[in-house]
């Protein structure tokens, strides 16, 4: 499938936006660990949808869209996005947990929003360089993931 460069920046860069501004509210100071954990999961869920997006792809779900964005990663035929599509699939039980299950345990938690950090430390630099390598007229309007949190 094919999309216009116009199409592709349309519907690309407000997810990749949206993935690091989330990923920003994860990082705030003071936010309890469910909620950095619940920021977190966004960007990712968000930086996923950018790229299936750019792929020329769109997840469109009544239900399971976020099983649905991280599976289709893993169809990409690329295998960086295959297995960090496959490591952000398996966070959807800790945000299930993290949502809908009362907890008081902080510590599980933290150990859970470090998790997914650390995936989103890899992931975010490799959504931005398929962006940029594969559109290049998305590089103007994208952050580097490196610059300021």
């Amino acid at each position: 499938m094919s999309c216009g460069t116009a199409t592709v920046r349309r519907r690309t860069r407000p997810g990749r936006r949206k993935a690091r501004r989330a990923y920003r509210d994860s990082l705030v100071p003071g936010v309890s660990p469910q909620g950095a954990f619940n920021a977190a999961y966004e960007s990712a869920l968000d930086a996923a949808t950018a790229v299936i997006r750019e792929a020329g792809y769109r997840v469109q779900a009544p239900t399971r869209h976020h099983w649905v964005a991280f599976y289709a990663l893993q169809g990409l035929d690329d295998p960086v996005m295959a297995r960090l599509g496959a490591a952000l699939d398996a966070t959807r039980t800790a945000r299930h947990r993290n949502v809908y299950e009362p907890e008081d345990d902080d510590e599980a938690a933290t150990r859970r929003s470090d998790q997914l950090h650390g995936v989103l430390a890899e992931f975010l630099p490799e959504v931005y360089q398929r962006l940029v390598s594969r559109r290049p007229s998305l590089r103007s309007g994208l952050e580097e993931p490196g610059e300021s949190p």
